[in-house]
C-alpha cells in the first residue's frame, strides 16, 4: 500500500495480495491491522530545523504499491508502549579499536562516486594486493578470517543536542531500565554472494579500565547458522549474532573514553563481524573468474590505476538491533584479484 499526494488530496493506493483478493471475492475482506514505514525518506537530505518537517525541495518520490512482502516497509516505524522514552539507541561502526575495519571512499560504485565501502577480499592473494593499493591492512576484510580485521558495531544513545553521561549509572537508567539493550543483532545478507557471517562468542568483552585504556577482545569469530524464517529481502540469509555488553565508561572524567567507543552517550552493546563468501568466488588469479562477477558486478577492472585488474561486486549488509530495531547498512565490495 502507498500514499499518493494528488493535488492536495491524500489517496491510498492499495494493492491486495492473493489472499486479500480471495477474501474480497468471498465478501469477508476486512482491514484489522496496519503499519507505516519511511522507506522513501533519505534523512541525509533533511534539514532538521525548528519545524522538523520536510520542505518541498527535500521531499522524495513516494513508492508505488507492491504486493510482494519484501518490496514494502523494509524500514517500519516503531511503536513503544512507554511514554517516557526521550532517546532511542542507534547503531554505529567503530573504527577506533585496533583491529576494526576502515571504510574506503570510492570513486567507482553502483551508488556513484564518493560513497564509502568496506573491501572484502576473496582470498589472501587479493588481500595482499589491496593492502598495498589502499595503503593499509585495516582497509581490507579477508574472506573467512576468524582472527583478523573485522567490522565492529556499537549500539547506544549517541546524543548531539544534549550530552548524556557516559557512566554505568546512565547505562542502567537509559538503556537497561528501559529495556532497550540489544543482546542480539540480526544480520541480513545476499545469499548469492555471502554464505555465512562470522560473529563473536559469548565470552568476548568490550570495556575499558579506570584509566580509560581499552580492554577489548572479540575472541575467535565463529560461524553462525542461517535462519530458515522468512527474511526481509529476496535472495537473503538472516543470521543472529550475540551482542557483547558495552562497558566503556568515562570513568576517569577526562573524556578519554571517546577514543575507545564511537558512541557519544550511554552505551548498550557491541558486536563484531566478518563474512564467508561463496566458494566459487574465491579462486586466485590462476583460476577462472566466477560468472557472478560479470553478471552482478564488474570484471577485469583497473580499479586503482596501478595495472592490477580486479573483479568485484557491490552488495549491502543490513544490521538490525534485535531489541531496539535500529538498523545500519554496510556497503560491502566483494573483490578478487584477476591478474595484470
Amino acid at each position: 500500500m502507498a500514499f499518493t499526494d494528488n493535488c492536495g488530496t491524500i489517496v491510498i493506493d492499495a494493492v491486495l495480495t492473493d489472499i486479500g483478493r480471495k477474501r474480497m471475492v468471498q465478501g469477508n475482506f476486512k482491514v484489522t491491522k496496519y503499519a507505516f514505514g519511511d522507506d522513501e525518506i533519505d534523512y541525509r537530505l533533511v534539514d532538521f530545523g525548528a519545524s522538523q518537517e520536510l520542505s518541498g525541495s527535500q521531499a522524495t518520490p513516494i513508492f508505488e504499491a507492491f504486493a510482494e512482502r519484501n518490496a514494502v516497509i523494509n524500514h517500519g516505524l516503531l511503536s513503544h508502549d512507554r511514554v517516557d522514552l526521550f532517546y532511542l539507541p542507534i547503531l554505529k561502526t567503530n573504527e577506533k579499536v585496533a583491529d576494526s575495519a576502515y571504510a574506503t571512499t570510492t570513486s567507482t560504485s553502483t551508488l556513484g562516486s564518493g560513497w564509502e565501502v568496506y573491501y572484502l577480499s576473496a582470498n589472501s592473494e587479493t588481500a595482499t594486493k589491496l593492502s598495498t593499493a589502499l595503503t593499509g591492512s585495516r582497509f581490507v576484510l579477508e574472506n573467512n578470517n576468524i582472527t583478523g580485521i573485522k567490522i565492529i558495531i556499537e549500539s547506544g544513545l549517541d546524543t548531539i543536542s544534549i550530552e548524556l553521561p557516559r557512566t554505568e549509572e546512565a547505562r542502567t537508567a537509559y538503556i537497561l531500565n528501559t529495556s532497550l539493550l540489544d543482546n542480539y543483532f540480526n544480520i541480513y545478507c545476499d545469499s548469492r554472494f555471502v554464505s555465512n557471517v562470522l560473529g563473536p562468542t559469548k565470552d568476548a568483552y568490550f570495556r575499558n579500565n579506570s584509566n580509560d585504556a581499552p580492554r577489548i577482545n572479540f575472541k575467535t569469530l565463529e560461524r553462525n547458522i542461517p535462519l530458515s524464517t522468512n527474511t526481509l529481502f529476496k535472495h537473503s540469509y538472516m543470521f543472529v549474532l550475540p551482542g557483547v555488553p558495552n562497558l566503556v565508561y568515562n570513568s576517569s572524567g577526562d573524556g578519554e573514553d571517546i577514543n575507545v567507543s564511537a558512541i557519544n552517550g550511554p552505551r548498550g552493546s557491541a558486536t563484531a563481524l566478518n563474512f564467508v563468501i561463496d566458494d566459487s568466488m574465491t579462486t586466485t588469479s590462476d583460476g577462472s573468474s566466477n560468472y557472478r562477477y560479470t553478471t552482478y558486478g564488474t570484471s577485469s577492472s583497473n580499479l586503482f590505476g596501478d595495472g592490477n585488474l580486479y573483479d568485484y561486486i557491490d552488495t549491502t549488509i543490513l544490521v538490525e538491533g534485535a531489541t531496539s530495531q535500529s538498523t545500519l547498512h554496510l556497503p560491502i565490495r566483494i573483490i578478487r584479484y584477476a591478474g595484470t
